[in-house]
């Protein structure tokens, strides 16, 4: 663990102290210092598999699949390999264990030399529980620590069972290769999440008695370290409510496939998929004073077309041109329906205090014990009588314009011949997504846009700045479907091969493929503790100077090569080796 200035310790400052509080400071300085550095995590896992054919006949073939799989560690809810370093100490950490089974079942029939037919049935059942490493309340010191004690999302459990159930009819007519099928899929879901019934304290700038530490509003500042060494926090807040919601759900899907060879050379498929999706969450109860709240829409108009082809021009060192296009349409996340579920504003509640408001102060919990005690796996928590009048609730519900979110993808990849083995390629690929589920808030201002000054990684200003637009970014524009549109996406990827016959069963490949050639921006967006949208760089909030500009905060990049920069994902290139018996 590291501290928010992006330092490896603490050191009081001037303003951190006085001469009658100097050692308290320095020894609650120590003792963040001591929660610094590494901590272990250990994460485990075990998979298994275990399979069974049947010849029914020559016409029959039955087979089942089972496959367990076990996950386990400590310290391992919040881990990135790919970035370790945390601001958050040991105790906000936790464990995580993750237990799944499916059984999985196909029969595959082919009653005439034209007609066939599969069969598929799936049942899988998926069980992760996250423990918290503490029961203590959160605790969070500005621009320091991020937090001490039981994380905000600790502990949580989702237990999902689903049932998937397909079956594709194939009939195969000279020049034309026919398809049909169907898909159902029921989902029974448990999901347990208490957010903030543990409770945080947030150290914060805060005004004090001189001689006493109480708060008072003309009093003397006391800077967030200061806060701590006396105990005296800025905020505090807690969720009360419910914490389990059942977000189950059940899914419809038809299709209809032609391919078609057309020349001896040139063949073309076609199709039309359906797509339907229905929520069956039992605790959807409409608030009276927000309409569209505890209501989730169904989308009856997820029609997919779809298309491709593959072209062949000559048999000696062959050319063949290969493309398709297509609509996906994506399944709603249950986390949407849970959150609409418990979001109604009449099962959850939040409450924020400020010890600075005399009204707050009266009612504020004694620091570090937790207004009211709901402990790690209790499913609700009782709202105290005494805090009642200073509850706020939220709502959350979809727009009733709302439209099932999808992408449309294409691609086309151009293959010929070198010699008498090589083969060379060069492929697009074009993605595009509409309707994206992106969460808006109505009671927010209108976006500011605010620079940050760009720092390479030995903290030199590079000169470039990065505009963030608060409550959106330039990734993203309001649509009439009020959600976003993400920025274009392509990349050329080109790959070179060459292949060995090692006799009559054996062949090896060998592989160049580089993909993302031109090193493209395909932007990523991601979501920092902080709030911030940010591309591939590092987000550091603390103040920094870029010349005689004063900022609240800057982004690192990286330069090397190999790494993202501007793009993701970056260019990349490697030399596989493949072997075929």
């Amino acid at each position: 663990m590291q501290f928010g200035n992006g330092a490896s310790s603490v050191v009081p400052q001037a303003a951190d102290y006085d001469r009658k509080d100097k050692d308290l400071v320095f020894a609650a300085a120590a003792q963040l210092n001591g929660m610094a550095g590494e901590y272990l995590t250990q994460m485990g896992g075990n998979a298994g598999f275990a399979k069974l054919d049947l010849n029914l006949s020559s016409r029959h073939l039955l087979f089942f699949r089972l496959s367990p799989s076990r996950y386990s560690g400590s310290n391992n809810v919040f881990f990135d390999p790919a970035s370790p370093i945390t601001t958050y100490a040991e105790t906000s950490n936790g464990i995580e264990d993750v237990k799944t089974e499916s059984l999985a079942a196909s029969w595959t029939s082919t009653w005439t030399n034209r007609l066939a037919t599969n069969l598929r049935a799936q049942f899988s059942r998926n069980e992760q529980q996250s423990f918290a490493d503490s029961d203590d309340p959160k605790i969070k010191i500005y621009n320091l620590v991020d937090g001490v004690g039981r994380s905000n999302i600790l502990p949580r459990e989702t237990s999902e069972h689903k049932l998937h159930i397909a079956d594709t009819v194939s009939y195969n007519n000279g020049r034309m290769n026919w398809k049909f099928g169907g898909d159902f899929l029921q989902g029974w879901i448990y999901n347990y999440y208490p957010a903030m019934f543990g409770g945080e304290f947030y150290f914060d700038n805060v005004k004090v008695n001189p001689w006493f530490f109480t708060p008072m509003k003309y009093g003397d500042p006391l800077t967030p370290l200061r806060a701590d060494a006396h105990g005296v926090p800025r905020y505090y807040m807690q969720d009360f409510g419910t914490a389990v919601s059942h977000p189950n759900s059940r899914s419809y899907a038809l299709f209809a496939q032609n391919g078609i060879r057309v020349t001896r050379s040139l063949t073309v498929n076609a199709g039309l998929r359906y797509d339907l999706q229905t929520f069956e969450a039992p605790g959807l109860v409409s608030n009276p004073l927000y309409a569209p709240s505890g209501q989730i829409p169904t989308d009856t108009t997820n029609f997919s077309p779809r298309v491709g082809f593959t072209y062949a021009i000559r048999e000696r060192h062959p050319i063949v041109l290969r493309g398709g296009f297509g609509r996906f349409y994506s399944l709603i996340p249950a986390m949407y329906a849970s959150k609409v579920e418990n979001g109604t504003g009449m099962t959850q509640t939040q409450l924020f205090l400020d010890i600075m408001k005399p009204a707050d102060a009266a009612i504020f919990p004694n620091y570090p014990n937790a207004l009211a005690n709901c402990p790690s796996g209790a499913t609700t928590c009782a709202t105290p009588a005494s805090v009642a009048s200073h509850l706020t609730t939220q709502v959350s519900a979809f727009s009733p314009n709302f439209q099932t979110p999808y992408t449309e993808q294409a691609s086309l990849t151009l293959e010929f011949g070198i010699g008498a083995n090589p083969t060379a390629s060069a492929s697009y690929l074009y993605v595009h997504g509409e309707r994206l589920i992106r969460s808006l808030d109505a009671n927010l201002p209108k976006p500011k846009v605010t620079e940050y000054p760009v720092y390479d990684e030995q903290s030199v200003f590079t000169g470039d700045y990065y505009s963030v637009a608060s409550f959106a970014t330039w990734q993203t524009k309001r649509t009439r479907w009020t959600a976003p549109i993400g920025p274009g996406y392509f990349t050329v990827d080109v790959r070179l091969s060459k292949g060995f016959q090692l006799g009559e069963r054996v062949r090896l490949t060998l592989l160049a493929e580089s993909f993302n050639v031109s090193n493209r921006v395909n932007q990523r967006v991601d979501i920092s503790d902080d709030g911030f949208l940010n591309s591939a760089g590092q987000f550091i909030a603390y103040s920094t100077k870029a010349g005689k500009t004063l900022y609240p905060g800057e982004f690192v990049k990286n330069s090397k090569f190999l790494i993202p920069t501007n793009s993701y994902a970056p260019r990349q290139v490697q030399f596989p080796i493949k072997a075929s018996f």
